[in-house]
Parts: C-alpha cells; structure tokens; sequence
C-alpha cells in the first residue's frame, strides 16, 4: 500500500507533511528552478508501506554453513519482490533520489570538496527525501524500508562517498543503536528528531590506545557519589559527523554494582550535546571525505543520566561489534558508485582514439573492462543476496554474511578504481574530474567499520566456533582415531572423504539452478566440499589454538567469502536465465568470467592449506618480519654494498 505526501503550494512556499519549506529571496534563478524541481519531486515521493511477510526459518546460516559443507538450496532462489507493483514503487521512489545524487555528481561534488563541508542546500535535500531515516519504523517518522529497498536507495547515496559516509554514520551507526538495543522510552525520545535530520547522530568508539580493540576503550563513565547519575571522561577520535552532532553514542567504562571491586566493563551511553563538558575538534585538510564532518570529540566531566545507559550497564562491548557488523550492509551499495565509474570509462574506451583505433578495440582494455563489469555483477548480486537472507528469515544471524559483504565490497571498489585510473590516463589525477575523488574516497572502505584484516578474522573465527558447536562429537571422534576406527569409518564415509581432489557433489546443486549454470555450480559445489574438509582438518590439528593461526585463518576467510560471492551471483544469473531477462546471457558471461578466474586463485589457497605448501611460505613471511621490526624498517642491505 502506498501513500503520497501532501502539498499546499501557495506562491514559493510549500508544505510536504508538516514541514515547509521556502524559497529564499536571494537566490538565483537557477537555484530557484532547483530548488523548485526538488520539492516537485519531494511532493511525488513514494512512501512504501511495508506488507508483512511470511518468514522462513533458518535452520543453519548460510556462511557459516559453508564451513560445514551445508548449502541452503532455499537461496538458489534468488530474492526478488513478490510483486511487480513493489518493484515499480521503488523504482519510483528512486528517480527523484537518483536526479539529485546526479546533480551532485556532476555539479556539486567539487563545490563540496572545496568547501570542506556539506551545505545547507544538500543537507536540506537529504532531510526533504527522509534519507535520515530510511530504516525507522513509521512510527518514528522513518521510511521503515526493507533491505531490499533500503539496499536499492544507498546505490544512489553512494555516488557521493561523503554524503554516503556522513548518513552511514548517522543511520547504519548512531541512530540504528539506539533501534536495536534501546528501551522504548530512548526510541521515543530520540528516533522522531534523529530519522528526520532534524538532530544528527554520531557513533564514538575509537581512542588512541583503542581501535579494533573495542574491549579496551579507556574512557570512564563513574556514577556520583548520590549514584543519580554518570560523570564521563575521555577522548574519542575519527566521529564521522563529530563536530555537527546533537546525540553521541558513546562507549565507556562503568562500573558494575555488586561485582567485586565495582568492576569497569564497556557500556554504551547516548549522550547530549546540551548536557554539556563536550568539545569538538573538526579535523581539516584531511587527504579524503574533505566534506566529511571527521572530528575528535572530547569529554571531559560531561553528566549523563542514569536511564541513557544502552541496554545493561557491562553490554557495551557486545553492542558496539553488533552495531559495527549490521552497518556492513550498506557498504554493498558501494556498487552504485561503480557502475557510475564504469560509465565514465565506457564513454572514454569509446570517444578516445590511439594509433588510429579507438582503445575499445583494444585486447587489454577490453580484459579490464570485461573484469570490472564482472566484479560489478557479484559485488551487486552478493549485495541483494544478503537482503534476501535478512528480508526473508525470521531473526537471520547473518553476522558473517555481512562481514563477508565489507571484505569483498572495499576489496573490489579498490581494484576497480585502480583499473579505471589506468584505463582513463591522467585525467584521472586532475582535481576537476570526478575519479580524482573517488581515488582518494575509497581507500576508507577498507578501514570503515574496523579494518579488513579484522574482518577476516571475524568470518573466519565466527564460523569456527559455530562449527566446533555444530560438530563436537564428531570432531572429537577423530581426535580418538586409535580407539575408535570403526565410527572413524563410518564419519570419513559418510563425509564423502574418497577423492579430496575430485570430490562428489552429493549436495547436487547444480540441479537447483538453469541448466547453463549447472557447470558453476558444480565448480563451486566441488571447491566448497575440499573446503569443507580443510576446515575439519585445521580444527583437528590445531584445536583451540586455531586462534592464533592467522595465516590459515585469512586464507579460510578468504575462500568462504569467494564461495559466497559466487553463489549468489550463480543464484542470480539462474534466476535471470529462467525468467528470461533481456540481457540474461550476458549475465551468464559475467558470472563465468568471475568464478572461473577467481576459482583459480581458490585452488591456490585450497592447495596452500591441504599440502602444507603455505607452511613454508608463512614461516618465511614471519621471519621477514621479524627482520624489519628489529632491523626498524628495511633490512636487506643496499645492492650496491659490498662486504670488502
């Protein structure tokens, strides 16, 4: 069901909802047309009432079940809208989103750098579109988009990597904290003013002996002498919208009562501007988001009172990773920002000529194009997966999925960029041209939401731990293979362990998908079965002390992702295959492209963890780095030394 807002247009003031909005007197007639094309748009806007859904059950989540050789066949079914109506409605929603991002791109995105700041104009614009509350419920005075719409909206957000940074911060961060985790007297009191941008939120995490340690924050929240409430002390640094916010989540040390000593663990606060004691550093002449409000925020006996405590005094360090973790979903749409790229790079291939030819007919541009077309599709079909899952199941743990989705998203935007800035020359580096930017913008999605490193860790740890749950007995059966070889028989049988090199596809999911796809898919059944049995493998060898292991544990969550990404992109190239989708053959092509070449690099990996060759290599890494940290940075000596 749909509703559209209401207009009251009266000269140059018009009222959307129950907010006006004026034309001021001195603007030019350009803005003024502008301006007038938005609130035309703005009165147009869609408003998508959400059906309620049946959901299904999850019985094993689908990454971590990938390290247990488990494939959800349910999601072979590539999500889509139950009706075409729903598709129309959000494609409807969109248009007017996507005219202003364009407008951005094209006419705003170097004004904003120059001016260090977003302005007035484009901060009014996102209000007047609720992109400050895409996720919150109606009630609150939100859009409450499912994550298929939402998913669908941050495509064009992404176009401007400052606008996009500035509202994940506000939304995926701040305000979604207080959604998830909050009582229902903080969501009443905070939603209504943070979903219409009337207020902006911020997320304060990270100090300068504390970064992906979230554990470790140094920051203090003591209760008063009366217990009445909180005095909050400490330093947090890099808050995207710092020196702009009017509500700070906050992540402190307080005491538990009743524990010995009073111990301190993390807490989670929200926190005024108005309560006073807070100072914001806005960080200048950064090297990237230079629109970007990136602050450090000081606080320095601010009083908090006692019912802004998030969730329970000691839950803090829990809400952080979780809030940290469902804000990755966003950073999918980061494909929105490529496909924009890939214009640019087409319309170049095509207009510039070389010794007579023009560079599209050429065998190497043609390879990099193909490739970042290729990673478009999965980075695209990866993204509207995940939704599907969150969409589709009731209380999905999708913690790896999504961990999974910032890995290969940041990884691929990087890539991308590089091969773009090679296809496009110098022009590339010209402040003027738009890739200059997204050169620069880029590099942080390898550190948003904690580094990428981290995130292998967490994919890789996560589904271990799960597996080691699921499989205890089994796993402990094999450890005591001298005393009981029959049930070892049995298990390896039963495991399909007769050929690791060419495994049988018991799973069978080449059945479930197109007939075309049916040979992906075997590929990846095939590579996920080997997988399967390193995993089991490493955990017999190493036990608990797999922790430490971080050269295994990178490589496995490097593969699993890999395996993730291409089975949503099988799933979705099926999908378009069977509907028969206009360009469902060049789908087809794209998805080959990928999995085919990144298979590669998997059988590398697979082979460095089966045969023990990456043995060798890590002890070399690890001695090499040793080397430099006693040596202080490079220890070879110079090609020229001589010993004599």
């Amino acid at each position: 069901m749909l509703h559209y807002c209401s207009r009251n247009i009266c000269r140059k003031s018009w009222k959307i909802g129950s907010k006006s909005f004026s034309l001021s007197v001195t603007a030019s007639q350009n803005q003024v047309k502008d301006m007038e094309k938005e609130i035309k748009d703005a009165e147009e806007y869609l408003i998508v009432e959400r059906k309620p859904k049946k959901k299904l059950t999850q019985h094993t989540p689908f990454a971590k079940g990938l390290f247990m050789g488990k494939f959800d066949k349910n999601l072979l079914e590539y999500p889509e809208f139950e009706t075409t109506e729903e598709l129309k409605d959000l494609e409807a929603m969109c248009q007017p989103i996507s005219r202003l991002f364009e407008r951005v791109y094209k006419e705003d995105g170097q004004k904003l750098e120059e001016e260090g700041k977003l302005s007035e104009r484009v901060l009014s614009s996102l209000k007047k579109y609720k992109l400050f509350g895409l996720n919150v419920p109606q009630e609150y005075g939100g859009l409450d988009l499912s994550p298929l719409q939402y998913a669908r909206i941050c495509e064009e957000i992404s176009l401007d990597p400052s606008i996009a940074v500035t509202l994940h911060a506000h939304q995926d961060l701040g305000l979604k904290t207080i959604l998830n985790f909050g009582s229902v007297e903080q969501k009443e009191k905070y939603l209504s003013a943070l979903s219409s941008g009337e207020k902006i939120c911020s997320f304060c995490l990270t100090e300068k002996e504390s970064g992906s340690d979230a554990a470790s924050v140094k920051s203090t929240a003591n209760l008063n002498e009366e217990k009445t409430h909180y005095i909050l002390n400490g330093e947090k640094l890099w808050v995207t919208n710092g020196s702009s916010s009017d509500v700070f989540i906050v992540f402190a040390k307080a005491p538990i009562i009743g524990l010995p000593n009073e111990e301190m663990k993390v807490t989670a606060f929200i926190v005024e501007k108005d309560f006073g004691g807070i100072t914001a550093n806005y960080i200048e002449n950064k090297h990237a988001l230079t629109a970007c409000d990136i602050a450090h925020v000081e606080f320095k006996d601010t009083v908090v009172p006692l019912e802004n405590v998030i969730g329970e005094v000691g839950d803090g360090f829990k809400i952080a990773i979780d809030s940290l973790n469902s804000s990755n979903f966003a950073l999918g749409s980061v494909c929105g920002m490529l496909k924009r790229i890939l214009k640019d790079v087409t319309d170049h291939v095509i207009s510039r000529q070389q010794f007579g030819r023009p560079l599209m007919d050429y065998g190497l541009i043609q390879q990099k194009l193909a490739w970042m077309a290729a990673s478009i599709y999965c980075l695209e079909s990866a993204l509207y997966f995940t939704a599907g899952i969150l969409d589709n199941y009731h209380k999905p743990d999708a913690t790896v999925e999504l961990a999974m989705l910032k890995l290969f998203s940041s990884e691929t935007a990087f890539q991308f960029i590089h091969d773009a800035t090679q296809i496009l020359g110098g022009q590339a580096y010209i402040k003027s041209h738009n890739m200059e930017r997204f050169i620069r913008d880029s590099r942080i999605l390898t550190m948003l939401n904690g580094t990428n490193d981290i995130a292998k860790l967490f994919i890789s740890l996560q589904s271990l731990q799960y597996v080691g749950r699921s499989s205890e007995d089994d796993l402990k059966k094999i450890r005591d293979i001298y005393n009981q070889p029959k049930k070892i028989w049995n298990l390896m049988k039963s495991k399909s362990f007769r050929s690791y090199e060419n495994p049988r596809c018991l799973l069978k999911l080449y059945n479930h998908v197109h007939p075309s796809v049916a040979l992906l898919m075997e590929k990846i059944e095939k590579k996920l079965m080997r997988f399967q049995s390193l995993v089991e493998k490493n955990l017999v060898v190493f036990g608990n002390g797999i922790v430490e292991q971080q050269y295994q544990l990178g490589r496995l969550a490097e593969i699993s992702t890999t395996l993730f990404v291409l089975s949503a992109s099988a799933a979705r190239a099926s999908r378009s295959l069977c509907i028969g989708l206009r360009n469902a053959d060049h789908e087809l092509r794209l998805a080959c492209l990928y999995g085919d070449t990144i298979l590669e690099d998997v059988e590398v990996k697979l082979n460095m963890l089966s045969y023990g060759t990456g043995v060798e290599i890590d002890a070399n890494a690890a001695h090499i780095s040793d080397a430099v940290c006693k040596n202080g940075g490079y220890a070879a000596d110079h090609p020229l030394a001589k010993n004599w």
